[in-house]
């Protein structure tokens, strides 16, 4: 059996040092795509991704759009603008920043999506609603971000490495959709 490997990560701020080390975990665990849930910030960025099928959201610090479109646009990455989705292994991929609420709750509210994703917070979040799986990687600007396999399970890496891994029987039941935008971590 073949696995497949996509990183998640958001909210890079322009901060090439965190986007470096996630790099060589993505090297190591051979991902095939990077969702990138916005707040790039700094078009500089970008030419880090340029040997992967990147796929980016913007976020409410994205201001210099024109630059960033144009940064992304050469690389052969692709962008949306509040929110996109993917088709990923046999996953309905959704992703979004966040700081549109509406979009994300009524991602997680439909049942259209096998995963959902979105940043903002700059907290980990992992949690179940129905059969989909959400998702928030943390900033990578202070070195968050995870690593999803295509059998859905999930590992976390934060500044100092890995910070936990999870399988689908082990998600946490999402009782209320507003407990997605609450900052805290999960783990």
């Amino acid at each position: 059996m073949c696995f497949h490997n996509f990183a998640l990560i958001s909210d890079t701020h322009g901060v090439p040092a965190t986007i470096q080390q996630a790099l060589d975990e993505f090297k190591r665990y051979e991902v095939d795509l990077i969702v990138h849930c916005g707040d790039i910030v700094d078009p500089n960025v970008i030419k880090y991704f340029n040997d992967y099928k990147t796929e980016f959201v913007f976020g409410n610090g994205d201001f210099c759009r024109p630059a960033l479109i144009s940064a992304i646009e050469s690389i052969g990455g692709n962008y949306h603008e509040v929110s996109g989705s993917v088709e990923w292994h046999g996953n309905r991929v959704f992703f979004t920043h966040g700081h549109v609420e509406k979009a994300l709750k009524e991602a997680v509210s439909g049942d259209e999506w096998d995963l959902v994703c979105y940043g903002h917070l700059h907290k980990r979040k992992i949690r179940q609603y129905g059969d989909t799986l959400i998702l928030n990687p943390g900033s990578l600007g202070e070195g968050s971000f995870c690593i999803v396999g295509d059998d859905l399970s999930v590992s976390f890496f934060g500044p100092d490495g890995a910070a936990g891994s999870f399988f689908p029987d082990e998600f946490y039941e999402l009782d209320d959709i507003e407990e997605l935008f609450v900052r805290s971590n999960d783990f």
